[in-house]
């Protein structure tokens, strides 16, 4: 298994229906999806703008901004804290960036969504179910395109998990600050500050503390860990 941290642009020009991408929306989309999945949700369903009118349960944000007549924001906390009512339900997610990021990349055969939150249960799960020879993109979200410091940092964390898993000398991470300093400092960090979501901020930044693991399956985001499915080539 090859695992390779790579920009959107070139993944999306090259990916395949025999690769694995893994998209790194760490502010605040990853965390998001994998908490309505870890609150029971039975499906996310990444929807382009506009599309998730009719979708029985929603979740997103426009701008950093709950997206008006949505059930939810793009809150992971704030999920949590509502956790019963997602549970068995399938739940229509729109983002600014992250589910975007996934329809960019529906060209590859398995598609994660991952980040700080869920770094080693989703290099786990891949590296339990993906075909020994699968290419695995970890592919940063980032701002409009614009580099975003906590996307690469997050999927660099990963990268590092998938060559533990694998047996392997994990990368060099390549950044120096303590995570939560990073996602604080950072533009998106700042913005979602601005908008009040400092704890989001502070808790998509934690290593570990979400154990579900977002695989699309026919459009629809499912837990992996909820399965032994062995993924097929």
């Amino acid at each position: 298994m090859e695992v390779e941290r790579c920009p959107l642009p070139d993944v999306e020009s090259t990916v395949g229906p025999e690769d694995a991408v893994v998209v790194v929306d760490a502010l605040r989309a990853s965390a998001t999806v994998a908490t309505l999945l870890a609150c029971g949700a039975s499906g996310v369903r990444p929807v382009a703008d506009g599309n998730a009118a009719d979708e029985p349960l929603t979740a997103g944000e426009h701008h950093g901004e709950r997206v008006e007549g949505f059930d939810f924001g793009n809150s992971p906390l704030a999920i949590r804290e509502r956790s019963e009512e997602v549970a068995g339900r399938d739940v229509a997610v729109q983002t600014t960036n992250g589910t975007k990021c996934v329809n960019r990349v529906d060209g590859a055969g398995h598609v994660f969504m991952g980040s700080t939150v869920n770094e080693s249960a989703l290099a786990r799960a891949a590296v339990d179910r993906l075909p020994e020879d699968t290419r695995v993109w970890v592919v940063p979200a980032r701002r409009r395109g614009e580099y975003a410091p906590e996307d690469d940092y997050a999927a660099a964390r990963i990268e590092r998990r998938f060559a533990e898993e694998l047996g392997r000398e994990p990368p060099e991470l390549g950044f120096e600050a303590d995570p939560e300093e990073l996602f604080l400092g950072s533009d998106t960090g700042e913005f979602l500050i601005g908008k009040g979501s400092r704890d989001d901020v502070e808790h998509c930044a934690k290593p570990d503390v979400c154990g579900a693991v977002p695989m699309l399956r026919d459009g629809l985001f499912v837990d992996a860990t909820r399965s032994t499915e062995t993924i097929q080539p």
